[in-house]
């Protein structure tokens, strides 16, 4: 079965919306993949209680993202309310926290933050690089990769050293001890599986083949109902995004 998506907040200040938007773009493929789900506070209903709003986000938030400038230093709410809390989050194991540099600010070192990951490469503020999109680009990468981690998906570099046994592919598959599945788990499986891909999977005759169509098809829909209910969120998002905009001080 297909993990569910992480769920992402972005703590930020108001004034760096721009740069923010600029991120979640080039987080699209992490969307698309199914790895992510994504909130802030431009999702939030506007009213007495988008505080209270933001603050359940936080605590349902699988991974944190920083977006560090010195608006968000001197922002109470962000720094004594998202940022603090988040790290006790990160200190019990509960989230992971991710700090983001947007624009150069002194002292961000001595933060309590500035023990966990921070990124672009080096601390290298984004505004400081001369293509913003090379800079969003490494932060998008470093932040798949600690999403791996956390999923236990990241040890592919190390699957990729092992080299197979004089023979070639084939002969080193065979080598390797066959894992069935237990019933229960193929049932599951095949249960998202219409009668006519039921079908096709029946005319293959070799197993091996078989096999790798049928996760192959398992794979592309798990893959579209993440994306579904993705852009069903996203959609919600969207609707919010006007009506909370100018909330946060």
């Amino acid at each position: 079965m297909a993990r569910a998506p992480l769920r992402v907040f972005y703590s930020y200040s108001h004034h760096d919306r721009r740069m923010l938007e600029r991120l979640y773009a080039h987080m699209v493929m992490l969307r698309r993949e199914g790895l992510i789900t994504e909130g802030y506070d431009a999702a939030i209903d506007a009213g007495s209680e988008w505080r209270d709003e933001i603050v359940r986000e936080l605590e349902a938030a699988d991974v944190i993202v920083l977006l560090v400038s010195a608006d968000f230093l001197v922002s109470e709410f962000c720094y004594e309310q998202e940022m603090l809390r988040a790290v006790e989050r990160a200190d019990r194991g509960d989230a992971l926290v991710i700090g983001v540099l947007l624009r150069a600010v002194d002292g961000w070192e001595r933060t309590p933050f500035a023990r966990f990951q921070v990124v672009p490469q080096d601390a290298r503020p984004i505004s400081k690089w001369s293509n913003a999109d090379d800079a969003y680009k490494q932060v998008v990468e470093k932040i798949r990769a600690a999403l791996e981690e956390r999923l236990g998906t990241g040890s592919r570099g190390t699957s990729l050293a092992r080299q197979p046994p004089a023979g070639g592919r084939r002969n080193a598959r065979a080598a390797e001890p066959k894992r069935r599945k237990s019933p229960s788990q193929e049932t599951l499986h095949d249960d998202i599986l219409n009668e006519a891909e039921l079908a096709i999977l029946a005319q293959i005759a070799d197993p091996e083949e078989r096999e790798n169509m049928r996760l192959q098809m398992i794979m592309q829909k798990q893959s579209f109902i993440a994306q579904s209910i993705t852009n069903l969120t996203q959609s919600r998002q969207d609707m919010r995004k006007a009506v909370a905009q100018n909330m946060r001080a």
